[in-house]
């Protein structure tokens, strides 16, 4: 009789050798350093950029007024303030703020503009 199991077996590694694998590494979480502001100027908590940048792609895509400035604050951080605006919430006057930081080389004030056409908004540290 033949025997299957021995025909199929792998002969590349010995019998009592073991498979280690090594395992993949966890994703780093994106933290969370924007700032979410109301109309009244009260904190509402922290977000990541990646979500921040969603939602504001969301609000341009529904025809939301955004408005758009590149800052500095007093300590020299470079600053992206945001503010949307939800014309059918009535909530808060469905306006939204969020401070998202930039880094100091990706800031160049001669671009900072605002979406519904006034002057640039810079400010220098």
């Amino acid at each position: 009789m033949h025997d299957r199991n021995r025909a199929t077996r792998p002969t590349s590694r010995p019998p009592h050798a073991t498979l280690t694998v090594s395992p993949a590494p966890l994703p780093i979480p994106e933290l969370k350093v924007v700032a979410n502001f109301d109309v009244n100027g009260s904190f509402w908590g922290y977000d990541t950029i990646t979500r921040t940048d969603a939602f504001i792609a969301d609000a341009h895509a529904n025809n939301h007024r955004v408005d758009e400035w590149a800052i500095v604050d007093r300590t020299g951080q470079p600053l992206r303030v945001v503010r949307t605006t939800d014309p059918t919430s009535d909530f808060l006057g469905g306006i939204d703020i969020a401070v998202i930081p930039i880094p100091s080389s990706a800031l160049d004030t001669s671009k900072a503009r605002r979406h519904d056409g006034l002057s640039p908004q810079a400010v220098a540290a």
